[in-house]
């Protein structure tokens, strides 16, 4: 397997449960092939402690960013809280791509649900998004040190996001999944 570079985003939020899992050995050594890479934007949470790395994994932290722009364009897969903001910049094009004449391979997101958040608000935008194809979903973060999880987020194909869904706006979007009707 090719080594990966994986980026992690809490966003303006804390979520020590998906930071400690995608810095635990069981994430770093079970799941990730040698030579990947992780960076992780740890956000309000403390700095994080990278696992027993006997594999040649590199690993990187950091709080806050002006801009993820750079990490996400960068990486090949992204794992996301379930922030709308951060799921949005996540599928959205990157701004090489345009300039680019090849075709750049589609980046995976997975959003991992924090369900200690609002009565877990967040869980209708991923909800949506999943049954579209566009993003994978972890309801726990803790699942993503299993090797059943890391080879299902590896053999998911995501559909690409084009701003809508189906002709459909991001409002309409979200209105449709929460039952509501549009003004």
């Amino acid at each position: 397997m090719d080594p990966m570079r994986v980026f992690v985003t809490v966003g303006t939020t804390q979520f020590d449960g998906l930071v400690q899992a995608v810095t635990s050995t069981e994430f770093l050594e079970g799941c990730l092939p040698p030579q990947s890479e992780v960076v992780v934007q740890y956000g309000r949470g403390p700095v994080p402690s990278f696992g027993n790395k006997k594999k040649d994994v590199k690993v990187r932290a950091f709080d806050f960013s002006n801009s993820l722009q750079d990490e996400m364009e960068h990486a090949n897969l992204i794992i996301s809280h379930a922030g709308a903001g951060s799921i949005m910049e996540a599928l959205g094009p990157s701004p090489s791509s345009s300039t680019k004449n090849q075709k750049e391979p589609l980046k995976t997101v997975v959003v991992v649900i924090h369900a200690a958040l609002m009565d877990n608000h967040q869980l209708e935008l991923a909800n949506a998004l999943e049954k579209r194809g566009h993003i994978f979903v972890v309801h726990d973060p803790i699942l993503l040190q299993q090797s059943e999880t890391f080879r299902q987020i590896q053999q998911f194909c995501p559909i690409p996001f084009s701003g809508g869904d189906g002709g459909l706006d991001f409002a309409t979007l979200v209105h449709d999944e929460l039952g509501l009707s549009p003004e």
